[in-house]
């Protein structure tokens, strides 16, 4: 009796997997998948499982991302583009309908690419600019436009010092055509042989003048509307002899078939102008620093002088 009882026990155990539906192993079976919307828990108990959702305070929702697409760039890493105004988009869309061109002024000093320079038109096409440059004291900054999309289109860039002509040549190959331009004045590059010793420090800082060339492919500014990209060039000018500074009138030597350039009035760029300003103020303000300190000397002088005149008239009573 007491066997069977304990037999029925265990038959009132396991009688509620009677209804397990048991599949055949050699079928393939698919996961049941469950997505839940928020953050949860799974309670499993006697009934089966269930999922208790917890409370949306401080539960980030990731749902939202779901549809999120990425867009890929096709700047490749490109700098930014100049600063454009609709007042110069106008400006330069009246120019192209009417075939004809005019350089605007940038409202940003950063930008304006003709800044104490100019611009260089070609001949066989009006109005058509092929590069624009800018200057400061001790610096030349050149854009040349080009068609060149990429930076290893640039077969060739190169600058150096003709020791026949004695002047400094700048060689550009951009794989759609040659550009060659003669200096009007001197840059620091390779292969020349003048004597520098009272330019530079020491053989390292010639090195870093001449053996290193700066320049970047880069968006073309308005003045160069005709071109997509241009090549940017920043050089260092070789003064004639330290403590001289040469402002430029043109970048390079009149080339009649090619390109023409208008030469500058060099007395009244602005920078030289605001340059010799600050010099001339300076030198006041040294001027009268050291006037007041001799005035500072005479009056202290005079404070210390002796009256001999009394000291004569105390010998005399005393004799």
């Amino acid at each position: 009796m007491q066997a069977d009882l304990s037999k029925n026990d265990l038959s009132a155990q396991y009688a509620k997997w009677d209804k397990l539906f048991l599949e055949d192993d050699e079928k393939e079976r698919s996961p049941a998948i469950t997505r839940l919307e928020q953050s949860s828990s799974i309670k499993i108990g006697s009934q089966g499982w269930s999922v208790v959702k917890k409370k949306d305070e401080g539960v980030i929702n990731y749902s939202k991302w779901d549809k999120f697409v990425a867009e890929e760039s096709d700047g490749e890493g490109e700098p930014n583009a100049y600063y454009e105004d609709e007042i110069w988009r106008q400006r330069r869309d009246a120019d192209i309908a009417n075939k004809k061109f005019t350089a605007p002024i940038s409202t940003k000093a950063v930008d304006n690419v003709t800044e104490d320079g100019g611009m260089g038109i070609r001949v066989k096409h009006d109005g058509e600019a092929i590069f624009v440059w800018s200057q400061t004291a001790t610096e030349v900054t050149i854009r040349i436009g080009t068609q060149a999309k990429k930076a290893k289109e640039i077969k060739c860039i190169n600058i150096q010092f003709d020791t026949k002509t004695r002047h400094c040549i700048l060689h550009l190959d951009d794989s759609f055509s040659i550009f060659r331009g003669i200096f009007r004045y001197d840059v620091w590059c390779k292969d020349d042989d003048r004597p520098n010793f009272t330019l530079v420090d020491n053989q390292t800082h010639h090195a870093d003048l001449t053996d290193y060339l700066d320049w970047s492919l880069e968006p073309a500014p308005l003045q160069l509307h005709k071109f997509n990209k241009c090549i940017r060039l920043n050089l260092t000018k070789r003064p004639p002899t330290h403590g001289i500074t040469v402002w430029w009138s043109r970048l390079f030597e009149p080339e009649p078939t090619l390109f023409y350039e208008e030469e500058l009035d060099t007395t009244i760029l602005r920078q030289r102008h605001s340059s010799s300003k600050n010099r001339v103020n300076k030198f006041q303000t040294a001027w009268d620093q050291a006037h007041a300190a001799f005035l500072d000397k005479v009056h202290e002088s005079k404070s210390n002088q002796l009256d001999i005149s009394s000291m004569n008239s105390d010998e005399n009573d005393n004799v």
